[in-house]
């Protein structure tokens, strides 16, 4: 997934072929494809979750005549992983998405936007059910598309640089060290390295499986039957909230800035004239499916006389 999806794009460029020849177009799923992305995700923007479309059409009418069905919604401000485990998204969006998938699914071929907008007060229920919400599905163009930002011309070739530089470090790493890895690691090594792995450890370390955490329990049913709610005028409430709010400020800068540096150390190296000629990555951008006629990717069959 990662190598053919997220660095090499190969789903979407129909650079994908099965064992038995056959090349993977994403032109030819017949079932509507629903995509679901946010404003507020830094790490999946919808510029880039939306890009694919720019890369297999070249309008409107080439989308209908594949007889596809391409709905997108776009959230406000949710994160990343909002996106898939937040309790008011699946209240609102992946509710919506359940109950309206028969008119999803009878939407003639083309490209739409999905709008979800709160009803008002009036009509709203008051138990936060996803009847609070009112679903659109609006007809959207290309040009809808392009105005979220696509890749430029030195971005794809920052990209196929780095995709190129990853094939590289996997063939290193599957002729050199991969073989010794097998000879020295097996189940019971490959079981203790995910058991001890940091982000795991976090949960079975302050769990009752620690007996030094076992005199926790006891203790939080104490303070939770004499707890006393704090009064509002409480000075340390307002320090907790200061603290809070300070903790929030910091985390996002240290992101902005992280990203930042990252971004600009990318573009340092792979938009380098010297990495992208050593990788072989030509001026011209890389033709996707949707630019020609998709007999350019099948293997030419020459006649000789």
């Amino acid at each position: 997934m990662v190598d053919n999806l997220f660095v090499g794009n190969k789903f979407s460029t129909g650079q994908i072929v099965t064992s038995d020849g056959i090349r993977l177009d994403m032109r030819e799923v017949k079932t509507p494809i629903v995509c679901f992305c946010s404003h507020g995700d830094n790490i999946t923007p919808p510029r880039q979750a939306l890009d694919w479309i720019l890369d297999n059409y070249q309008s409107v009418d080439e989308i209908q005549q594949c007889g596809q069905r391409i709905f997108y919604a776009i959230d406000p401000e949710v994160g990343h992983l909002a996106i898939f485990v937040g309790t008011q998204v699946a209240a609102k969006n992946h509710a919506e998405f359940i109950n309206n998938m028969e008119l999803i699914d009878a939407m003639p071929p083309g490209l739409y936007e999905i709008v979800i907008t709160a009803k008002p007060d009036a009509q709203a229920s008051t138990q936060g059910e996803a009847v609070d919400f009112d679903l659109s599905i609006e007809d959207r163009s290309l040009d809808d598309i392009r105005a979220l930002g696509c890749n430029s011309l030195q971005d794809e070739r920052e990209f196929a640089a780095a995709a190129r530089v990853s094939d590289l470090n996997n063939a290193l790493y599957q002729t050199f060290l991969q073989p010794w890895i097998k000879m020295v690691s097996g189940p019971q090594v490959a079981a203790a390295v995910i058991e001890l792995n940091p982000l795991r450890l976090n949960y079975p370390l302050p769990s009752d499986r620690n007996p030094m955490m076992r005199g926790v329990a006891p203790a939080a049913n104490y303070v939770r039957a004499e707890r006393t709610p704090a009064s509002t005028d409480n000075p340390f409430i307002a320090m907790q909230q200061q603290f809070s709010k300070t903790m929030v400020d910091a985390l996002n800068l240290y992101r902005d800035l992280r990203e930042e540096l990252v971004e600009r150390s990318f573009q340092a190296v792979y938009g380098s004239p010297l990495v992208q000629a050593a990788c072989g990555i030509s001026v011209r951008p890389a033709r996707g499916p949707g630019c020609c006629p998709l007999s350019w990717l099948q293997p030419r069959k020459r006649n000789f006389v």
